[in-house]
């Protein structure tokens, strides 16, 4: 009986860990799939990437991780927390939460103060809110209603 489960072991190790063949999928036909190629006027021009290249060198370690960063705000306006963020940790941007938000006049304003404060950074800010769509929406009521995910 030991002999029994030590080769049903052994059986189901060698099984478990043998090499299978990924050029199969359901159809049969992943070695006839073409890999698109990309127009001319989608790719980057070199010059484009030289460009960057040398922005991001030029760029501190410290401006290189704010640039990784995406924070939300304590509440509906920009207090000095932010303004130091964005001025000297030159973070990447911003997500915005229904209590950012009263109406669209304020969000607007809100927006603009943001974008104003980083205007000295040659990197525009990310800026984004917590909005799902559909029965989920975090926007006041006079906000227009986005249709759910799955629909878009």
């Amino acid at each position: 009986m030991k002999r029994i489960c030590l080769l049903l072991i052994i059986a189901t190790l060698i099984t478990a860990c043998s090499k299978t063949d990924k050029n199969i999928d359901n159809n049969g036909d992943e070695d006839n799939k073409e890999i698109p190629r990309l127009d001319e006027e989608h790719l980057v021009e070199e010059e484009e990437l030289d460009d960057i290249k040398k922005m991001i060198d030029n760029m501190t370690l410290d401006e290189k991780i704010g640039q990784l960063l995406i924070i939300g705000l304590d509440g509906p306006k920009v207090d000095e927390h932010i303004e130091r963020m964005v001025k000297d940790y030159k973070i990447g941007g911003f997500i915005l939460f229904k209590h950012n938000i009263v109406d669209e006049e304020q969000a607007l304003s809100l927006l603009n103060s943001l974008k104003s404060l980083n205007s000295q950074n040659p990197i525009p800010l990310f800026l984004s809110i917590d909005e799902e769509g559909g029965r989920v929406s975090r926007l006041p009521n006079s906000f227009t209603k986005l249709p759910p995910a799955e629909k878009v």
